[in-house]
């Protein structure tokens, strides 16, 4: 069975947060709870920023780092990627761009083998940049 859960940033301190996502339609807010086998308790439930909020892939980099939406990954070539889930293809890929072109990529586990996360679009939008 595949392991269905998230990470998002903590409002209050900007840590990350790792388990179930929650999110009330009529506030607006989007939570984190960290055990979904049990009942939780509404001090347990975690105040999250929603444009941080990225879903695991169930797949794991070279190192045995899980990734995440929003994580940037880069390839023996030196090419980055942004993990995106794209719902055309229900699928996450993988969005690259170098030398002036662009393109997405599937996640296959033997290519993810040699590649590594480097750090996500939200406190490193920088990884990026150089590929524009």
């Amino acid at each position: 069975m595949r392991e269905i859960k998230f990470r998002g940033k903590r409002e209050d301190t900007g840590e990350w947060v790792y388990g179930s996502l929650l999110f009330v339609p009529y506030t607006g807010m989007t939570y984190m709870f960290l055990d979904a086998a049990r009942i939780v308790k509404l001090s347990e439930i975690i105040p999250v920023d929603p444009k941080t909020v990225g879903q695991y892939t169930g797949l794991k980099d070279r190192n045995g780092k899980e990734i995440y939406e929003g994580d940037v990954l880069i390839n023996p070539k030196g090419i980055r990627g942004e993990i995106k889930y794209v719902p055309e293809y229900a699928a996450f890929l993988a969005y690259w761009k170098h030398d002036g072109e662009c393109g997405y990529d599937y996640l296959d586990k033997e290519i993810l083998m040699k590649c590594e996360v480097i750090g996500n679009i939200y406190e490193n939008p920088y990884l990026l940049e150089k590929e524009e």
